[in-house]
Parts: structure tokens; sequence; C-alpha cells
């Protein structure tokens, strides 16, 4: 496994986590372009946000025992406020910054009508709500930030059970306990009711990642490690199953879903198996530097996506070329193209109109 220090940002960097998180954004493109009754559409919304929350977590705890190994206490309330003021600069400047951005090219690309931009700049100021902007990806930028000011607060507790149990009280709060659901209808602002949801894939993330890396790294030294070892495969290979099937439209714990309480845990059950097979199609796959490169640009890649697919189409219609769902490879090809121009032409100019590669460094 290839490992890297990042003093910097107070962590190890681990090649896997990055092609992880290439393989999120992949996902995330290729959703938002493929046929909404597509195979493909179907399959990545069922596992690509929950990806990104999951990896999230596992940074998190990362970090925290980097410091713990520097001789910090990072459960400490001084530390969550220096976590906040971290977060503002990383998360919520960026947002600012490409949400504004979004809104000039799509002003350039639709025309000028002030109704309409009083209104996409209200949304703005709410936090991009999921599903409410024309930008579909930036409300993540909110939502995680949410979602890190909660979590931060729970951690404190330090006990990962009760980490856990917390978290799926949120999740289930948020299914149960609200008067909309906000996987189908989101409407707080700054993206809150949507961080209730998708928090328990950051807790996950969280409290298995020291685990299941160790398992990655070879560091496991107790006595039960083979058999540890042999479930993390069998369930690698079960999530490689379940998604072949579910992608071909067989999604085997469907009939499950339907259950009062207990179906709603099936779905998360669902997004990790796939998750858990994206993991070990990383570790295959962290040798190849276009991927790492990629994943450790991925807020980059999120805030652009508008943007590129925007800029490219205009390029391509000059042309009288376009692209249209239900060509897989054709639809693949492009998700690369687009993923290879925010990397070579957007990101250098964003970093040096404000500095944005520093601050999205490795988030």
């Amino acid at each position: 496994m290839q490992v890297t220090n990042d003093q910097g940002n107070k962590k190890a960097r681990y090649a896997y986590i990055d092609v992880l998180r290439f393989l999120g954004i992949f996902a995330i493109y290729l959703g938002h372009i493929s046929s909404p009754s597509g195979p493909v559409n179907k399959f990545v919304f069922l596992y690509h946000v929950p990806l990104f929350f999951f990896v999230s977590g596992c940074m998190d705890i990362n970090r925290e025992m980097v410091l713990e190994g520097q001789g910090e206490n990072p459960y400490s309330y001084k530390r969550y406020i220096k976590s906040i003021v971290h977060d503002i600069k990383t998360l919520v400047f960026p947002w600012l910054f490409f949400s504004i951005f979004s809104m000039i090219v799509y002003v350039l690309n639709n025309g000028f009508d002030k109704e309409k931009v009083i209104l996409n700049l209200e949304i703005i100021m709410k936090g991009c709500i999921r599903n409410q902007f024309f930008a579909g990806s930036l409300w993540f930028f909110t939502c995680l930030f949410i979602v890190k000011i909660i979590f931060g607060l729970i951690k404190l507790l330090k006990n990962r059970l009760l980490i856990f149990v917390i978290c799926l009280l949120l999740f289930y709060i948020s299914e149960y306990g609200l008067p909309h659901r906000p996987l189908v209808n989101p409407q707080w602002y700054w993206n809150t009711d949507s961080a209730m949801y998708y928090i328990i894939y950051y807790g996950i993330g969280f409290c298995l990642f020291p685990k299941f890396n160790s398992l990655l790294a070879g560091n496991d030294r107790s006595e039960g490690r083979k058999i540890k070892k042999a479930m993390f495969y069998a369930i690698f290979v079960w999530g490689g199953v379940y998604s072949a099937l579910a992608f071909l439209g067989k999604d085997l714990l469907r009939m499950w879903q339907n259950l009062y309480l207990l179906g709603n845990f099936i779905i998360v059950i669902r997004s990790l198996l796939i998750i858990c097979f994206h993991i070990g199609l990383a570790h295959v796959l962290q040798s190849v530097e276009f991927y790492k490169d990629i994943g450790r640009k991925t807020l980059y890649m999120c805030g652009n996506e508008y943007i590129v697919k925007i800029c490219i189409s205009a390029l391509t219609g000059l042309f009288g070329f376009s692209i249209k769902g239900g060509n897989y490879i054709a639809e693949i090809l492009y998700v690369l193209i687009l993923l290879y121009m925010v990397d070579r032409f957007l990101v250098p100019v964003e970093s040096l109109l404000i500095g944005v590669k520093r601050k999205l460094k490795d988030r």
C-alpha cells in the first residue's frame, strides 16, 4: 500500500483513498450525464454520494490519529473550534467562489434574466440547497461543512459505538422525524436536513477506517487478523457480485427496502456493500497516477462540474457534436475528458486567482 506523509494537513496520505475519491467523482459525473432511466444512472445513484461522506469520515479519524501520534489532543473544544475555522477556509470560501463562478457562466450561457439571477442568488445564500440550484454538485460543500460541525461535537464522546448510535439516530430522525424527507425533498438552509441523513456514512467511515486500513496495510497483528482479512475479502467479493447484479437491474436487497425502520438501514447496507467493493478496486488501482491525481482534487472536480460541462458543450456544439445518454463508452470517455479538462485548465487558473489549490488540498 502506497502511503505518504502530509505534515501540512496533519495526516497520512493513502494512494488507494485518492483512487477511491476518483472513483467517486467519476460516478458523480457519470450519473449526471447518463440517461435517467438507464442502468448506469440507477446504479451510481445507489452509492456515489454516500461514498464521499464515507471517505470524509475516514480522513477525519486519520487526521485524529496523526494528531494523537504527535502528542496533541484531538478531542477537545479548543481543537473543535480550530477545526471549524479550518473548514470555513477549506469548504465555505471555495464553495462561495465556485457558486459565483457558476453564476457568471450561467448568465453567459443563458443570458441575463434579472428574476432568475435574483432567485439563484437567494438559493446560494441558503447554501445551494440540494436539487434546487442549477450547479447540482455545489450543495455538497455546505452539507459536508454542516456534517463536520455536528460530527465534531459527537466525536468528543470518544466512544465509537456511541458515535455510531448517535449518527444512526440522526439518520432515522431525518427519515421519520421531520415533516419532509430530506433524501427526496431537501428544504433546510445549508442542507442541514441532508446532513442529518448522510452523517451516518461519515460516522461509519470514521469508525471503520482504522480497522480496514490496518488490514490493507498489513499492520494488523491481532490474533484474529486472518479471520478479519478473510471477512473483508468475502465482503469485497460479495460487494462486487452485488454491484454487478445491481447494475443489471437485479437488486438482491430491494425486497427488504419496504420494511418499516429496517428497510431504511438496508439502504445504508446496500451503499456500504458497493463502497466496500470500490475500496478493494481502489486498492488494486492505486498505482495509476491519473486516478490519484484527480482523486487529490475532488473538491475542484465537484466545484467545476457545471462550469466544465457548459464549456465543453459549447465547444463541441460548434462542431456539431453532442453527448447523449445510452452510449456507455461515449459517456465514460466524456467524463474522463471533463475531469482532464478541469485538472489541466481550470485548476491552474483558480489556484492563481484565489489560492484555491492551497485551500482545497487533500480534503
